[in-house]
């Protein structure tokens, strides 16, 4: 073969040879586009041949890519009924951890949602929140942890809850520290609640995310005084009282105890 060039998901990878180039050449480590075009022309091959090969190569990936898709849509269609054999799933679980997925991830884990809690799903979840910096998937991840209500929740949360290095615009520290109320609210560990308070009082965190950990404090505690409309002065005043009552609603929800902590 003359020239041939196939696009892979890190690259292309490209094989020429004589009459095309000036010699039999290809590469095994997959390149980036501009890196591959400037490679075969300079082995001879004419400029048109090398955009036409890659060009074709880019519509052959995209034709699979897409496949690919309506497959993984599939499942979710799939998931909603209830059908999907665990294979499927462990599929989909490998996608997700993919570092060179093209499926969207929160679409992924909306179908793991689908599908039910697992040890295998949770293990995965865990998984993605070590390695992606992604927003909206660990925000999503995030969140169907706090769901399903297990303890990975509490192994993972901690570290978005005070800011990753990589949140600039602190998005997903307000979510982890929103779910982490949902969470609470349905009983843990005083321990992870310390940790809630800890990034409430953090004089090294925003003071708006200070306050958006107060909030969900109060959020978990529900006292009587927000029906009163009160002012910040007044809650913040409060505040002592109110992480009393909420550490009390934990500990009702923990032990199973169904009455009012009020």
């Amino acid at each position: 073969m003359a020239i041939d060039v196939d696009r892979v998901e890190a690259g292309y990878i490209a094989l020429v040879s004589p009459p095309h180039s000036s010699r039999d050449w290809f590469n095994s480590v997959p390149l980036p586009e501009s890196e591959l075009r400037g490679l075969l022309i300079s082995l001879g091959v004419n400029a048109r041949d090398v955009l036409d090969a890659i060009a074709f190569a880019n519509e052959a990936f995209e034709r699979g890519l897409s496949d690919r898709v309506r497959a993984f849509r599939d499942m979710r269609d799939r998931a909603l009924r209830g059908e999907l054999a665990e294979h499927e799933l462990e599929m989909l679980r490998s996608e997700l951890v993919s570092r060179s997925s093209q499926i969207d991830k929160v679409s992924l884990i909306g179908t793991l949602r689908l599908s039910g809690q697992s040890a295998s799903s949770v293990e995965t979840l865990c998984s993605l929140l070590q390695t992606t910096q992604e927003h909206d998937a660990v925000i999503a991840a995030l969140s169907l942890l706090a769901d399903w209500h297990c303890h990975a929740f509490e192994d993972q949360a901690p570290r978005f809850m005070l800011g990753a290095d990589w949140d600039a615009s602190r998005d997903v520290q307000a979510w982890a520290l929103l779910h982490a109320a949902r969470y609470l609210q349905s009983g843990g560990s005083d321990e992870f609640f310390d940790f809630l308070l800890r990034a409430a009082t953090d004089k090294t965190q925003s003071a708006d995310m200070r306050q958006k950990a107060r909030r969900a404090i109060i959020g978990i505690a529900d006292p009587p005084i927000l029906t009163r409309g009160s002012s910040q002065t007044e809650l913040d005043r409060e505040f002592d009282s109110i992480v009393k009552a909420a550490r009390q609603v934990i500990a009702n929800r923990r032990n199973g105890q169904a009455q009012d902590p009020r």
